[in-house]
């Protein structure tokens, strides 16, 4: 009986302990929740946190208070809280930025690091030639409670710290005669030096712009104003930014100056202003160089080509911008391939046409003027758009063929001549004499000399064929003209000549023999 009652009552035993330790369990959580140090010094990455965000604030005062003054050297105890604070945040930010997330997140600190369980590492740096550790130590705060604060260890040395990282003296001199003031977490005495370093820069930079000027562009050249002004304006300033950014780093850079520092908002703007001027600079040099080579015409393409490669360097540089200020990019960058994707599907035949345009421009086998064959048809070229290509038929119609089509099409350029063949074929009739046929080539080699527009260089008249209805006579020489009216009026002259000749040697021009069954 006692048993069963036992078996009955051992579930509501157990449900109880349950509870009772459920109970425990939250009341050790309730007095570690109110047990929390309200400076945030419950553990390594939370002490330096305060103590960075302190110092970002200006506030030395409190940032003294993460820091274990306990059994200094006497050499130390002659400074205040306040100026062992403000030293240990210039060699930190002159010798070693400290990566927060690295830091233990446990009250216990970081495990097998080969430190005392009551100690962590923030980082290594350089001391009179070797390296040494900066530590953090739990150490005894209020009661019974522990808190993380930089070793007393690490503020023994600070002196020697201070002594390898100080600044030099024009900056020592800022420090101490400048107003604790700070703006986007950076001292207004590094801002001061920021500025007037480049500015004292500036005329030797300047100077050295205008040597590469003159040194890349002589001054008599066209180009050599705009590659002055190039070097001159974004370059620069271009320049001096570095110069800037370089003074900063050097001087030291809080957590929130390295945030605002690392968006690069300014070196972004000024990289895209002087991509641009270079590409404007490029267009122009080009362009000249094109209509120096006689392709004027293909200047119009660059335009909207420079324009197009600028709206790509602004879309790269706010990409690289977003990306600096910690936006994820990575959705962003799917939804614009995806995007460009079903833009390039959708204007394939229009990007087709355009990239046309493009191998007309730059290979130029025609240009607007020119008359010749295009495929299957011929005229004279009237435009050549982005799109289209307008040729003006022999018809007088106008004929709009798209660019990619043209590309792709045999073209015999009829105005790139230099000279246009004489080549008629002259059938005597089989009866002729070889006197008289002797007589005919010397009339015709003659009359060949003595034009002045046939070209003497291998000009010739030759006897060729002997046919069953005709004897064949060949001419092959070069009229030295380029326009197709002038070729017609000179090659008239010369068929007239070549009757006249043959006509006065009694020669008779051969009838081709009509087939009376197929009638050819």
């Amino acid at each position: 009986m006692v048993n069963t009652i036992l078996i009955l009552l051992l579930p509501i035993w157990m449900a109880g302990s349950a509870f009772a330790a459920e109970s425990n369990a939250v009341a050790e959580r309730t007095v570690e929740v109110d047990d929390r140090d309200p400076l945030g010094r419950d553990t390594p990455r939370g002490a330096m946190i305060g103590y960075l965000a302190a110092m970002d604030a200006g506030d030395t005062e409190l940032a003294a208070r993460y820091l274990d003054l306990r059994n200094l050297p006497k050499n130390m105890q002659q400074y205040t809280p306040e100026q062992l604070a403000a030293g240990l945040a210039v060699v930190l930010q002159r010798s070693l930025w400290i990566d927060v997330e690295r830091l233990s997140d446990d009250v216990h600190g970081m495990d097998a690091d080969g430190l005392p369980s009551y100690r962590d590492e923030m980082g290594e740096v350089e001391l009179n030639g070797g390296t040494t550790r900066l530590l953090l130590q739990r150490v005894p705060d209020d009661g019974d409670r522990f808190v993380w604060k930089v070793s007393n260890a690490t503020i023994a040395i600070l002196d020697d710290l201070y002594q390898e990282y100080r600044y030099n003296p024009l900056v020592e001199w800022l420090f101490e005669n400048v107003p604790e003031v700070s703006f986007l977490g950076l001292e207004l005495f590094k801002w001061v030096a920021a500025l007037l370093t480049p500015l004292a820069a500036t005329p030797v930079v300047l100077l050295v712009a205008w040597w590469f000027a003159r040194m890349l562009v002589k001054p008599s050249l066209p180009m050599h104003d705009q590659m002055r002004r190039f070097l001159m304006g974004p370059v620069t300033v271009l320049c001096l930014i570095a110069i800037a950014s370089i003074v900063m780093v050097q001087l030291g850079l809080g957590a929130e100056a390295r945030k605002v520092s690392g968006a690069h908002t300014l070196t972004t703007v000024t990289g895209i202003w002087v991509l641009w001027s270079g590409i404007n600079l490029g267009r122009d040099g080009y362009g000249q160089f094109l209509i120096k080579q006689g392709r004027g015409t293909s200047v119009a393409l660059l335009r909207p080509f420079a324009s197009a490669l600028k709206i790509v360097f602004i879309l790269f540089g706010l990409l690289m911008w977003l990306d600096n200020v910690g936006y994820q990019i990575t959705a962003l960058l799917t939804g614009l391939g995806v995007g460009g994707i079903a833009v390039a599907l959708v204007l394939q035949k229009p990007l087709e046409d355009v990239f046309g345009a493009i191998t007309l421009y730059t290979q130029q086998p025609i240009k607007v003027g020119d008359f010749g064959r295009f495929g299957t048809w011929t005229g004279t070229v009237e435009e050549i758009s982005l799109r289209t290509t307008r040729i003006r038929t022999l018809d007088n119609t106008v004929l709009a063929v798209p660019n990619m089509k043209l590309a792709s099409e045999p073209i015999e350029n009829f105005s790139a001549r230099q000279k246009i063949l004489y080549a008629p074929v002259v059938r005597l009739r089989n009866d002729t004499s070889t006197g008289q046929i002797e007589k005919v080539l010397a009339g015709m080699r003659i009359l060949l000399a003595e034009d002045e527009l046939v070209l003497q260089e291998g000009a010739r008249v030759r006897f060729s064929d002997i046919g069953a209805e005709a004897f064949q006579l060949k001419v092959f020489a070069y009229i030295n003209v380029t326009d197709f009216p002038s070729y017609l009026a000179a090659a008239e002259s010369l068929n007239l000549g070549v009757l006249r000749v043959i006509e006065g040697c009694g020669v008779k021009l051969a009838i081709p023999i009509v087939d009376s069954l197929t009638g050819s």
